[in-house]
């Protein structure tokens, strides 16, 4: 207890947790980054790149429209379309753009298409991947961070959005994390009337094209389907664009001009899925994953997250986004989202709301726990201290991760105010074990594990001659308190 004392509450270790305290339980079977995709599917999607030909691309680009107001499926093919009237086929009010992936919307607005002036301002929320960040300043222009309310996971408020404006303000993105969805019609509207364009970043909110296309007051809306993100189809994106055909036509004529992601490329990415299933989903698999990483000197987590990343560090950076699907991705893309199902979608969002329920009553915070219009991606909680939590968790057999996604803070430029709840919540965010397919019993352990786990450490944590937090959010945390 007495070196303890000497450090500040940030730095404590696992070392520092009391012998009585430490207990060795079985792993549960390894959840942490979980593929949203069967193996069957996989070997469909590696078939189908087998045998889809460019000669196959505009058959199916017809299959992946979009209906406005109805937001229903366009079944009818190429073909049989172009056989009717203009006016018969021209049922897709809001014009689609596929893409490789979600970052090249943005490239492709900012400069490419729109063309803003150097020194223009993006106003974005507070949290977001360091890619979009980064586009935004590579293309000359200032990010403007605007913060959550961390109990909502909505803007904290939408006078916040205004009052950031300026005459440089050219974009405001909104980004729904971690399924979480939010009604931003008034503010948009506004936006429209000032000329302000308006993006929904909804990469990890899709929930079935029956049921969520965008905002009809958005100039665009944003969906990804990566990796491990829900649906997935490997790489590909979808935007919708709303009441403009100019900017649809530039994105799509610069798109044209891009290298192809061709077959061969889509292969084996498909291969690396199917080999992670196995590895990351299995007892067995985790074992050699965690061997593995032992052995190349890497941290167990760095080593997940970097099998699963879409894009690797140190690969140019806006080069590596510019790339057009080939006709086998939009094949499989258009398999995936026809293909979804609702059903199990629910399903698996009641599971996430009875684990977030059962955190919530025993004190635990679970961002976005006041809000119901939702689904699921990966499951967060705030900690008060990330890495000693994370390394008592693993103790414990639960494989608690810091950062399973890319998500961070978005800094403000000088002048600024700071997103304080933003800041606080990813220095202190855990991204728990729990996904659509975890077994009942082991959804069950799991929540009873990590209670445990954080009861017995806060606990610790509260005792005298244990340094304090300063932040008062985080003394709330050992408090137990609502936040």
């Amino acid at each position: 207890m007495s070196s303890s004392s000497q450090k500040k509450f940030e730095d404590l270790k696992f070392q520092d947790i009391p012998k009585n305290l430490l207990k060795t339980d079985t792993n549960l079977s390894w959840q942490g980054v979980h593929l949203q995709i069967s193996p069957k599917k996989l070997l469909d999607g590696f078939k189908h790149s087998l045998t889809v030909t460019e000669k196959d691309r505009h058959y199916i680009l017809s299959k992946v429209q979009l209906k406005s107001i109805t937001i229903q499926r366009l079944t009818c093919c190429f073909q049989e379309t172009m056989k009717r009237k203009k006016s018969q086929y021209l049922q897709v009010l809001d014009p689609h753009l596929t893409c490789f992936s979600k970052q090249i919307f943005l490239c492709l607005i900012l400069s490419q298409s729109r063309k803003f002036p150097p020194g223009s301002e993006i106003i974005m929320m507070g949290i977001n991947i360091p890619d979009m960040v980064q586009i935004i300043k590579e293309h000359g222009l200032v990010p403007i961070p605007i913060d959550y309310n961390i109990n909502t996971m909505h803007p904290e408020s939408f006078d916040k959005v205004k009052e950031a404006i300026t005459d440089k303000t050219k974009c405001v993105l909104f980004a729904y994390l971690f399924g979480i969805r939010y009604d931003i019609t008034e503010i948009a509207a506004y936006l429209k009337e000032k000329k302000i364009d308006v993006i929904e970043d909804c990469a990890q909110s899709f929930c079935g094209t029956k049921r969520f296309v965008g905002n009809p007051n958005a100039t665009m809306t944003m969906f990804s389907f990566g990796l491990i993100k829900i649906q997935t189809a490997m790489y590909a994106g979808l935007t919708v664009i709303r009441d403009d055909d100019e900017l649809f036509n530039k994105m799509n004529a610069i798109q044209d001009t891009y290298p192809m992601y061709d077959n061969k490329m889509l292969r084996k990415r498909l291969l690396v899925a199917l080999t992670l299933l196995f590895f990351v989903n299995t007892t067995p698999g985790n074992k050699a994953l965690l061997l593995a990483a032992k052995m190349s000197g890497q941290e167990r987590e760095d080593f997940y997250v970097s099998l699963s990343r879409g894009f690797k560090p140190g690969e140019e950076f806006i080069t590596r986004f510019r790339q057009k699907p080939c006709a086998a991705l939009l094949h499989f893309l258009h398999e995936r989202i026809e293909n979804f199902d609702y059903e199990e979608f629910d399903q698996n969002t009641r599971k996430y709301q009875v684990a977030t329920d059962a955190f919530t009553k025993a004190g635990i915070f679970c961002p976005g726990y006041l809000s119901r219009e939702r689904g699921y991606w990966l499951f967060p909680i705030a900690v008060p201290n990330k890495l000693l939590f994370i390394d008592y968790m693993l103790s414990r057999g639960i494989n608690a991760y810091r950062g399973a996604t890319q998500l961070r803070y978005v800094n403000p430029p000088a002048g600024r105010p700071e997103c304080e709840q933003s800041k606080w919540l990813m220095d202190h965010v855990v991204y728990m074990p729990i996904h659509s397919h975890i077994g009942d019993s082991e959804f069950r352990e799991t929540i009873d594990r990590s209670i445990d786990c954080y009861y017995k450490l806060t606990e610790f944590l509260t005792k005298d001659g244990v340094p304090k937090p300063n932040h008062p959010i985080t003394k709330k945390l050992l408090e137990r308190a609502k936040i």
